[in-house]
């Protein structure tokens, strides 16, 4: 991995999940917080020049982890706070109606969006320790469904 895989995956994954979080719940998770200032401090030590090139190569990679770490748990707290928001629609028949789309499709669409979130919870539980952008594409599709509906 190099730094700009970093900060794609900064820009590209974190920084649009967390923005959405945020605007959705008004809220700023603390433990995101801390797994970006982790990622951070980490991140600081590879450009620490007292450091040999090991130590900064392992520090990278810590960062990446932190930040992985934060992308995870931003997106179940997304899917989350749109599980509830959706519930309080679809459990209230009038509330299906603000709605633009047929009430039997929304409640598909919802049904769909449950099913995916116990998928992606699996993946992510599969692959934990190995390859955790499985999971994070996964939690991807799942959020852009809830969006959707």
């Amino acid at each position: 991995m190099d730094i700009s895989y970093f900060f794609d995956l900064y820009r590209d994954k974190f920084f649009p999940v967390y923005g959405n979080f945020v605007a959705l719940s008004l809220k700023k998770p603390l433990q995101v917080l801390i797994e970006e200032s982790n990622a951070l401090s980490h991140l600081s030590q590879v450009f620490n020049s007292k450091l040999g090139k090991v130590k900064q190569k392992e520090n990278l990679t810590k960062a990446e982890d932190h930040l992985v770490r934060a992308i995870l748990d931003t997106q179940k707290l997304t899917w989350v706070e749109l599980a509830k928001n959706l519930k309080m629609l679809i459990d209230d028949e009038k509330k299906r109606l603000s709605f633009n789309l047929p009430e039997h499709e929304v409640i598909n669409q919802y049904n769909d969006f449950l099913l995916k979130g116990r998928e992606a919870r699996n993946i992510e539980l599969a692959h934990l320790g190995n390859d955790p952008l499985i999971a994070i594409t996964s939690y991807d599709e799942l959020i852009a469904i809830g969006y959707t509906c």
